[in-house]
């Protein structure tokens, strides 16, 4: 389930909003008070946002590159097959 996926990876987000993002910059940027409940939207956003360019950057490895990073050129040969 989808849920098992972006959960860690919103509390990593959300946890880096709330410790690194200043909160008067935000309030300025946005026009909006920093309260928790705009940090959290934000790192909502920003863990959809990664999630979907880790989809569409899986869509874009070939199985011939992935298997070149993972297994290496001769794991590609047949058995007892030589180059």
């Amino acid at each position: 389930m989808w849920w098992r996926c972006t959960g860690p990876l919103f509390a990593i987000a959300a946890a880096c909003v709330v410790g690194l993002v200043p909160r008067d910059f935000f309030a300025n940027q946005t026009n909006e008070p920093a309260d928790l409940p705009q940090l959290l939207q934000l790192a909502w956003f920003t863990t959809w946002l990664a999630t979907l360019a880790g989809a569409l950057g899986s869509l874009t490895e070939s199985d011939l590159a992935t298997g070149l990073n993972t297994r290496g050129p001769e794991r590609l040969l047949p058995p007892g097959g030589s180059r």
